[in-house]
């Protein structure tokens, strides 16, 4: 059981990631998604320096958490933190789901 919801987690993770991955080839960038298990600063940075990265991009959400303030704080390889989007965002259910529903009491 643990292992078949390790793969759900991981599977979930990838294609979020995919989604946000795209939108950075989308603008000219090359971009790579991994998902690794294990502490995820040290992940992040280790990642980074085996493959020689020219910068380690961190999302937040509102403010720098701790994940992204250890992965600023350790990485040999410039940071750059920015303002995560729903990659859903764009989603025609996720459109529907913004709407503002009234009920008349």
């Amino acid at each position: 059981m643990k292992a078949e919801l390790e793969a759900v987690v991981k599977k979930t993770f990838e294609a979020r990631a995919e989604v946000v991955a795209q939108r950075f080839i989308d603008g000219g960038f090359n971009a790579k998604v991994v998902v690794k298990k294990g502490a995820p600063a040290e992940e992040i940075c280790n990642y980074a320096k085996t493959e020689n990265a020219d910068i380690v991009l961190v999302p937040k959400r509102g403010h720098i958490g701790p994940v992204a303030e250890a992965v600023l704080d350790k990485c040999q390889s410039p940071v750059f933190v920015y303002p995560e989007r729903d990659p859903l965002e764009d989603s025609i259910f996720r459109k529907k789901a913004k709407r503002t529903v009234r009920f008349p009491l």
